[in-house]
């Protein structure tokens, strides 16, 4: 016979839900060995039967499992979840993993498996569901229901509501006064400290909370049957061995009514540290569970007999008399509500399955469309940068592929993207917003330099070759630069990343990626522009049209790249990730990069690749013995005073190559130059002239080099730029002349 909980003797027939009919019918017809019906019950929303279950147990075992068990299955009419597994000995063994809270009035619950319902639907059937309960049983037996690499058990399972503590409150040593709101009809409350807002208008006040300490227990379900009353509550927790806590509750409630707040309802957290086994000499962690009761501070003082009432008066009371109207806590009602902690750095880096939560100094620079992505998905996964660096406010047109949305129109992106930060972690110090163009800080400047002096890394979102060669060019700051940034289609993200030595800087990089799109087939059409599409009225309001799908993508790789930068793991120096529009595939291009030689020449500093040289002086030994040469290609930066010499082209075919002497010629030499500019998007030019001499020659310019450099000087001098020769010889031996200086020998490259 079972409690009256379960309903009224029925028939299978009676049975609401497929699964309990299939399981009764299978049981009383003998299909499943081991296991017999006894009876069917039902009530409104509840179908139950009453079974038995042969259980393969040794002679010696670690609890007291018998051959046979009695259990109550009851299977919720809508279906919506695991049937509830009940057992039915008086003398059940309670010092078990994996059992269930219920309310009261009935037997012990098993925690049967912690997969959703809703996966295991698709292939339940009676005999497996059987088979399932015998091996919880047998498993049990052996003490073995928990691993142990598994996590500890739950002080309790079952919850009236959601409490949301936030992390700062959790890590505090100080006991800061907190306050408790309902979030309206939610059934989830908010912990917040005294004068909280919601809006801008102030939160009033619901609950006032404190916090409780119980004594180290091992962990398991605490409360078989759910405590409905802070009699029951503290009549249970006395009986777990906290002897105190029925006069630690009395004091409270009483230190809240002297500080005037008996008119608030209670909320209490209750921390108990759980060991895993009896006899460990420290927890293994903390459970904290939350009660809160629907009276007031002061009915509960008088429920305890703390306080009396009388003639609309109430009073403490003093020595031993006992008001009639205490119970002892059995007139208090009690909600138990489940703790779920704001998200801070170090838990969303746990679930985002990293180690730990970065504690580098990472300044980021720009927050536009990649870079806001880049810097949402990073603080989701428990990454804050130092300072976030941004001149721009945001428009409607930037909601199009900006993390932010219209609510942010007009704001600083800067200062937008550190309120994302305060709404996605729970922390005690944010980002600063530094809003400021890098190339032009003005008043900011004394900030921005100070940022970038205190950083351990620089991340360069901003899309801009401008600010990418200031960062390289800075040297008040050591920290490494990581540069990312999308092509003009925004199919290929972009990765050019400082080691923390910088011995290949951000401009050597740089350089040789554009070489590398000049020249590998595989990056055909990497910097070629889709038709821009007008914003606004000026002339330069202009935006790219760019896939958000696409910049979502690559915003996810480039966030990784930001997260292994930011934990000090190792990058590939220059990479491409090309998205495919049809197909949304993305493949990994890692480019040959190395660290350039930079010469000062009189007022310019010109730095050659290795690989130039080394091509070079093979396009000088494939002609030998008849010299050659060709055009130099490479990146200038007038400001800066910088050359970035990184590529050639061989001889035309109208060339004069000789023995003793070479001229260039002209066929196709011009349209391969604009070829190299247009796949590099202008970014690679005509730099120079280089030329290889004949065995057993030195590298110095003979007459016929210095008459050549002559016109290239006068030529070059019609752009602005000066005039650069190589001389190639005898095993990559190099001169370098620029205009306006001597030659300068560079021995072997």
């Amino acid at each position: 016979m079972l409690p009256a909980v379960f309903g009224d003797e029925s028939d299978i027939a009676s049975l609401s839900t497929m699964r309990a009919r299939a399981l009764a019918t299978a049981l009383a017809a003998g299909e499943i060995a081991g296991a017999r019906l006894i009876a069917v019950y039902h009530r409104p929303g509840l179908s139950t039967l009453h079974a038995e279950l042969d259980v393969a147990v040794s002679q010696v075992r670690a609890k007291d499992i018998r051959p046979t068990e009695d259990v109550a299955i009851a299977f919720d009419d809508a279906d919506q979840s695991w049937p509830y597994v009940h057992a039915m000995r008086a003398d059940f063994p309670t010092d078990l993993a994996h059992l269930t809270c219920n309310e009261p009035g009935f037997p012990v619950g098993l925690c049967i498996s912690e997969d959703p319902f809703d996966d295991v639907k698709p292939h339940w059937t009676a005999p497996r569901f059987v088979r399932h309960l015998q091996s919880w049983f047998e498993r049990a037996a052996e003490d073995t229901l928990h691993a142990d690499d598994q996590g500890l058990d739950p002080v309790m399972l079952h919850r009236d509501g959601e409490l949301i503590v936030p992390h700062r409150l959790v890590t505090s040593a100080d006991d800061v006064p907190v306050h408790a709101y309902q979030l309206a009809d939610s059934g989830v409350f908010f912990l917040e400290e005294p004068g909280a807002r919601q809006g801008g208008v102030p939160l009033k006040p619901e609950f006032v909370c404190a916090r409780m300490l119980a004594p180290p227990r091992q962990h398991g379900v605490l409360f078989l049957q759910m405590p409905r009353t802070l009699k029951a509550l503290i009549d249970r927790l006395e009986q777990f061995g906290w002897p105190s806590c029925r006069a630690e509750v009395a004091k409270q409630i009483q230190d809240w009514r002297y500080a005037e707040h008996g008119g608030l309802k209670p909320l209490f957290l209750v921390t108990f540290p759980l060991l895993r086994n009896l006899g460990d000499a420290e927890p293994e962690t903390y459970a904290t569970w939350a009660v809160a009761s629907a009276n007031t501070v002061e009915q509960i003082a008088i429920d305890l007999g703390i306080a009396a009432s009388g003639e609309g008066l109430t009073g403490t009371v003093i020595g031993d008399w006992t008001s009639p109207e205490a119970t002892g806590g059995a007139a208090t009602p009690l909600w138990h509500l489940n703790p779920r902690n704001t998200l801070s750095p170090e838990a969303a880096s746990v679930y985002n399955n990293r180690l730990e939560a970065s504690s580098r100094r990472t300044v980021v620079i720009g927050a536009g469309a990649l870079g806001s992505q880049v810097l949402a998905n990073a603080m989701k996964a428990g990454f804050l940068p130092t300072q976030v660096i941004d001149h721009d406010r945001m428009m409607p047109h930037n909601i199009a592929r900006h993390v932010l949305g219209r609510e942010a129109i007009g704001w600083e992106k800067a200062t937008a993207m550190t309120l994302v930060a305060r709404a996605t972690l729970d922390t005690d110090s944010y980002p600063e917003p530094i809003v400021a163009d890098v190339l032009r800080p003005g008043d900011n400047e004394p900030k921005l330099v100070a940022a970038l002096e205190a950083a351990d890394l620089v991340v360069d979102l901003s899309a801009s070759p401008a600010v990418s060669a200031a960062l390289a060019a800075d040297a008040r700051f050591g920290a490494p630069r990581l540069s990312m940034f999308l092509n003009p289609s925004g199919t290929d993200l972009v990765v050019l990343a400082e080691v923390r030595s910088r011995t290949i800087p951000l401009d050597h990089l740089e350089a040789q990626y554009y070489w590398a799109v000049a020249t590998d087939e595989r990056l055909s059409g990497h910097l070629r522009s889709n038709e821009r599409v007008r914003y606004g009225r000026s002339c330069r309001d202009l935006s790219g049209r760019i896939s958000q799908a696409h910049v979502a993508t690559l915003s996810g790789i480039a966030s990784e790249m930001l997260l292994r930068a930011a934990n000090g793991g190792d990058l590939p120096a220059a990479a491409i990730w090309r998205c495919d529009p049809e197909t949304m595939s993305v493949a990994r291009l890692e480019l040959a990069v190395e660290p350039m030689r930079a010469m000062p020449v009189g007022e310019w500093t010109i730095h050659l690749a290795p690989s130039l040289v080394r091509e070079l002086a093979a396009k000088r030994t494939k002609k030998l013995p008849r010299e050659t040469g060709g055009c130099l290609l490479g990146t200038w930066n007038v400001e800066r005073g910088v050359i970035h010499v990184v590529g050639s082209l061989s001889a035309p075919p109208d060339s004069k190559e000789k023995p003793s002497s070479f001229v260039r010629g002209y066929i196709g030499q011009e349209a391969a130059v604009a070829a190299v500019a247009e796949k590099t998007a202008g970014m690679l030019s005509y730099v120079g002239e280089w030329h290889s001499h004949p065995p057993g020659t030195s590298t110095d310019p003979s007459e016929d080099d210095v008459a050549l450099y002559g016109w290239l000087d006068e030529h070059m001098a019609d752009e602005g730029y000066p005039a650069v020769m190589l001389i190639v010889g005898d095993g990559g031996d190099l001169t370098l002349v620029v205009s306006g200086t001597p030659p300068v020998p560079l021995g072997v490259g």
